[in-house]
């Protein structure tokens, strides 16, 4: 499978100005991040309704109701960002490490639901033909869950520091950009029918070679997470990549059954808006059930470590 250049230039090209306006989201303030993830919303929000009509022929959105609903959903998810963005006072018996900005229970509990609701949404799209009122008020619902929770744990995250969400995102982008080099290059066995141009070559030897490349940068950076945590986050980093893999195989899906090749053509030699965010979206939620775990590991094991109390006499 031979590198196509013209596209590559094409991809590249596009990439570069995509960087630009996403490094100015992290960098602008919290502001400026709200009006990123808020565009991000609007535009994968949009193209979703439309796979989703072209799966059920039978739904009757009109576009100004789902327009009306995208305005909403945006709207909620700026007022709970604002609400929980409230600096929590520090607790004299924590690092300064661990000192997190807003509620990490309350992100990592709603990846939770997200991710239940987002099997639910599987279980709509594979089983239902024909939906009732209430069926396509759920569906609708799911949507909103599936797209604003990654964004919340994207934001409280970016509460941490800058650089914490940008790692993430660019492990899954690398991963991205390294499957389909390697793929064009030497790949032969296609992935999966939903994703013909994705060979397990490509997959396998991109997901080692980010895998590596986000360790080094981890033992020999660290994170702003605290030193406590970086095993945690080199454990995280494989279940990025494979979370973002298992993103982009049910974007692929979705546009099967619509009968589509991409999403939408914002982005050319990309596609639409959620070609191009599906498996960070995916990655992200993954990313808050982590956080539930880190929490937990906090207060039931962190308090016996022998280091914890050596710090403190």
């Amino acid at each position: 499978m031979p590198i196509n250049i013209p596209v590559l230039k094409q991809r590249t090209l596009s990439a570069i100005v995509f960087c630009i306006i996403m490094l100015a989201g992290f960098l602008g303030g919290d502001i400026a991040l709200m009006l990123l993830l808020s565009a991000i919303h609007w535009l994968c929000y949009k193209e979703l309704i439309q796979l989703l009509l072209k799966i059920f022929p039978s739904l009757n959105w009109k576009p100004t109701l789902t327009n009306l609903l995208n305005g909403i959903g945006i709207a909620f998810m700026v007022s709970v960002m604002l609400v929980l963005n409230q600096p929590r006072k520090p607790n004299p018996y924590e690092e300064p490490s661990m000192f997190w900005h807003g509620n990490i229970w309350e992100l990592a509990l709603i990846s939770i639901v997200a991710l239940i609701l987002f099997f639910i949404f599987l279980l709509f799209v594979k089983f239902q033909s024909k939906l009732s009122l209430f069926a396509q008020s759920i569906l609708l619902l799911l949507c909103y869950c599936g797209l604003q929770v990654p964004l919340y744990c994207i934001f409280f995250v970016h509460k941490v520091h800058w650089s914490e969400p940008l790692f993430y995102i660019a492990i899954v982008w690398i991963y991205d950009t390294l499957a389909y080099l390697i793929g064009s290059w030497i790949g032969k066995r296609p992935l999966s029918s939903l994703s013909p141009n994705k060979t397990w070559e490509g997959t396998i030897l991109g997901a080692l070679a980010t895998i590596a490349l986000a360790e080094y940068y981890i033992l020999t950076l660290g994170t702003h997470l605290g030193k406590e945590f970086t095993w945690i986050v080199i454990f995280f980093i494989p279940i990025v990549v494979l979370s973002s893999i298992i993103g982009d195989l049910f974007e692929s899906w979705l546009k099967r059954l619509a009968g589509v090749k991409d999403s939408g053509n914002l982005l050319p030699g990309h596609g639409g808006a959620l070609d191009r965010f599906d498996s960070m979206l995916f990655a992200a939620g993954v990313f808050g059930l982590v956080l539930l775990f880190i929490c937990v590991w906090l207060i039931l094991f962190l308090p016996f470590i022998p280091f914890y109390y050596s710090k403190r006499i």
